[in-house]
């Protein structure tokens, strides 16, 4: 079974559609839906490896999980390019 539209509906609703697109509502909306959502809403530099590493090692500084303090110096170590091998 086809469906076949009724032609004169459809314009109908092409002409709605352009009216309510050329509208000045509708051009509004657009132009804020646009400056609503940068493609970057702050202007912060992505952090360092050493920004993270130190943002970690005091996260768990506090943390009485020995993997999870030796986790973060190893990182913390691994962004200052001081980070030895196993069994150095």
């Amino acid at each position: 079974m086809t469906l076949t539209p009724n032609r004169d509906h459809l314009a109908e609703l092409h002409s709605a559609a352009q009216r309510d697109y050329s509208s000045p509502a509708g051009r509004l909306a657009r132009a804020t839906f646009a400056t609503q959502h940068p493609a970057r809403p702050d202007s912060q530099p992505e952090p360092t490896d050493l920004d993270v590493a130190v943002s970690v090692a005091q996260q768990l500084l506090d943390s009485d999980q020995v993997l999870s303090l030796r986790e973060a110096l190893r990182l913390l170590l691994r962004a200052l390019g001081a980070e030895r091998g196993e069994g150095q």
